[in-house]
């Protein structure tokens, strides 16, 4: 094997698939971490798409009426 090392054209070789490997590793590494910031990001706006919900319902509960003579007292007055 290490005369394979010693032919002049090898070590040049060897360094530039080195080189290029390493470029390549590093645009993979770059990429993956662009997919998982998008990903949090896509997360973190479904947990506020959620929680808009959410305070959606709560206020919706607040102004139901609160019984059958609340209802009927709404619809006297038309604001149901």
């Amino acid at each position: 094997m290490g005369w394979l090392l010693g032919l002049p054209g090898v070590r040049a070789a060897l360094k530039w698939l080195g080189i290029v490997g390493g470029a390549v590793l590093a645009v993979l590494m770059i990429r993956r971490s662009g997919e998982r910031t998008g990903r949090a990001e896509a997360q973190a706006e479904t947990r506020q798409e959620a929680i808009e919900a959410h305070e959606r319902m709560a206020e919706a509960g607040r102004d139901r009426p609160n019984g059958r003579d609340d209802v009927a007292g709404r619809l006297r007055n038309g604001r149901f």
